[in-house]
Parts: C-alpha cells; structure tokens; sequence
C-alpha cells in the first residue's frame, strides 16, 4: 500500500512539475514576444524619424534650389532625396534639371538611371 501511495505520490510530483515547467515556458514565450514588439516600435519609431529629417532635407533643398536654379550639386542632392522618400516624379524632374546643366557628369547619369529605373 505504502509503495503504491509512493508511485501515486511520485506521478503527481512529476504531473505537477511538468505543469510547471509548461508554465514557465509559456511565461518566457509571452516575454521574448513583448521584446520583440517593443523593439520592432522602437525601429518604426526610428524609421518616422529619419524620414521626418529627410523630408525637411528635402524641403531645405528645395528652397535652395529655387534660390539657386543652376546649381547642379544642389539639384543631384535634391534628386536623390525626393528619391528616398519614394517621390519619384520630383526626383526625375530635379536630375533632368541637373542632366540640363552637366550632361556628361557620369554620377547624374548613374542616378538618372536610377531614378527613371525605379518609376517603371
């Protein structure tokens, strides 16, 4: 009788431990997943900053380049930045500007394709 109250003893400990360690693996799973959306919003969070400093960039560029029109450094700045932020009309109007005033400048031919590649 002892002996068999043992196993029942023993078989519950086990029940319980493996109950347990379920738990703490379900624990550690819902933990590993809240790190990983708080790192995924910290990186979006850091992405909505980049793109804000890029879009004043591009509006500082833009200024300038009404200041001054034949300024062909300016207006390949001014290209690639409409560029990475997915305007790719504004980008191909301020590289054929720049083309205009350096047409054999082999960097705006290297953007230009590029740039009119991205928009097909």
């Amino acid at each position: 009788m002892k002996a068999k109250e043992g196993w029942r003893s023993l078989i519950h400990l086990m029940k319980v431990r493996k109950l347990e360690i379920f738990i703490s693996v379900l624990l550690m799973a819902g933990t590993i997943s809240s790190i990983k959306v708080t790192l995924e919003q910290k990186r979006i969070a850091q992405l909505q900053r980049i793109r804000v400093e890029k879009e004043i960039e591009r509006d500082k560029l833009v200024e300038l380049s009404i200041k001054y029109p034949d300024y062909r450094n300016l207006l390949y700045r001014l290209a690639a930045a409409q560029w990475e932020l997915g305007n790719v009309e504004e980008a191909k109007e301020a590289v054929a500007r720049a083309e205009y005033l350096d047409p054999n400048n082999p960097m705006l031919k290297e953007l230009s394709s590029v740039i009119n590649g991205s928009g097909d």
